[in-house]
């Protein structure tokens, strides 16, 4: 039999539920010719310096020869497929080629959970957006005996989709990497290329805008000597790694603000792999740089705590009572992908009335447009208290839900100070002035 034949049939089986069989599929094992006996279960791979076979699903004791190249693994996760259709996966739809291991997560994740309810997902699998689409209908599970609809999911559902997605930790071993050759070094030709790059911005460096096109430069030169490299588009290239770590190994530190706010940031064109500037402001700017992030973290994890405190207080009298306090003002926003799930739950003005938007809505439909939403700025209940409707229906069963989201600002102000101690990314962008100041 051959290889992709074979894997039809075994995932059938759910060979996959087997972590075994998986390791079995994508890397070389060696193990003693009878040892497959300990555990003959059907479609079991065995490898032997001759090439591969796999336990008989009808004789435990019969191995069946297939038709792969020894010495080199059976499927790789990146390999493509041939044309799959539902016999393949219960939730193809149409026709798709796609990846062995886009075929064998979905397998895992999305036809244990679901069966053929969600439908086949090629390419990158994105948590976020799948738990977006199974929220809009997320129900209860029936009763045992109930007849179960297919055009909604589960809670029991969604707990064996989760479940196995932890399961798929344990495959990171085998499908991340964790170094290349070309990954471990600065990019070839990095020493004459920022040479070139120092001499055309000789002087210039000090000013931002023009240090965020140096720096950009030297991570297109490192990008384009990584495209080819199998660690690229991976986890451990991930735009965090490539902006800020790896800059800072390989291509240079940038700017550094060290222990004083408010100050021009010195501007080290040293990479770490160069060694320590000779340059005495330089190497103070450096050696602060390494001692800033520790002492800030504690500074800023101080200064959030007293933070959360007065923003509580400030509306630690306010209550959520009224239902409807029959405004017909609002405040203008312009929702970005950043924010515009915020907009759920939130009424914005239709122009003859006040429209909520439900959880259930398709929110980016709005995205980029100045719509009026419903707030607390405008509400004209009297004394300390705020109506559910421009509270928001986030908060409108809870009458003390302003502290919620008071805390909530103190949090997100918290965490944007101790991100920033993590390093951040000199770049330049289009400043939208009405986007910004709503």
């Amino acid at each position: 039999m051959d290889r992709w034949h074979y894997l039809k049939d075994a995932l059938q089986a759910r060979c996959y539920k087997r972590i075994g069989w998986i390791i079995a599929a994508v890397s070389l094992t060696q193990e003693g010719p009878q040892d497959y006996l300990q555990d003959p279960y059907p479609y079991r791979l065995v490898q032997s310096p001759t090439g591969y076979s796999y336990v008989a699903p009808d004789e435990p004791t019969r191995l069946v020869p297939l038709t792969a190249v020894a010495g080199q693994p059976l499927f790789q996760f990146l390999e493509e497929t041939p044309e799959l259709d539902a016999s393949w996966c219960p939730n193809i739809t149409a026709p798709v080629v796609t990846k062995f291991g886009n075929l064998l997560v979905n397998w895992i994740c999305l036809v244990e959970a679901f069966g053929a309810k969600y439908p086949f997902v090629t390419g990158k699998f994105k948590i976020g957006a799948i738990e977006t689409t199974l929220a809009k209908t997320l129900t209860d599970t029936p009763e045992i005996g109930a007849t179960r609809q297919n055009d909604v999911f589960y809670v029991d559902e969604m707990l064996v989709f989760a479940k196995n997605l932890n399961f798929l930790e344990a495959l990171s071993p085998l499908c991340v990497y964790a170094a290349t050759p070309k990954n471990i070094v600065a990019p070839a030709g990095r020493d004459a290329f920022k040479a070139q790059l120092l001499k055309e911005y000789e002087g210039q460096l000090n000013d931002p805008t023009t240090l965020a096109a140096f720096e950009k430069a030297l991570k297109e030169y490192d990008a384009a000597w990584l495209k080819d490299d199998p660690s690229n588009n991976s986890i451990l290239m991930s735009s965090k790694v490539t902006d800020i770590a790896r800059k800072s190994m390989y291509l240079t530190l940038g700017s550094n603000q060290g222990f004083e706010e408010g100050k021009m940031p010195t501007v080290v064109p040293n990479a770490l792999d160069e060694g320590w500037p000779t340059d005495p402001v330089q190497y103070s700017a450096m050696i602060n740089n390494a001692r800033a992030a520790s002492y800030s973290r504690a500074k800023e994890t101080q200064k959030g705590g007293t933070m959360a405190k007065v923003m509580v207080r400030s509306v630690g009298n306010f209550t959520i009572v009224e239902e409807d306090c029959g405004t017909l003002r609002g405040l203008p926003r312009t929702f970005t992908k950043v924010d515009i799930q915020q907009l759920s739950g939130r009424a914005i003005w239709t122009g003859s009335g006040w429209q909520v938007i439900l959880p259930t809505d398709d929110v980016m439909r709005y995205l980029g447009q100045r719509v009026t939403v419903r707030s607390p700025m405008y509400c004209r209940s009297l004394k300390d208290t705020i109506c559910k409707a421009c509270a928001g229906m986030r908060l409108a069963d809870n009458p003390q839900g302003l502290s919620n989201a008071a805390l909530e600002i103190s949090s997100t102000i918290l965490l944007m100070a101790l991100k920033a101690r993590h390093g951040s990314v000199l770049s330049t962008t289009r400043y939208d002035v009405q986007t910004q100041l709503t």
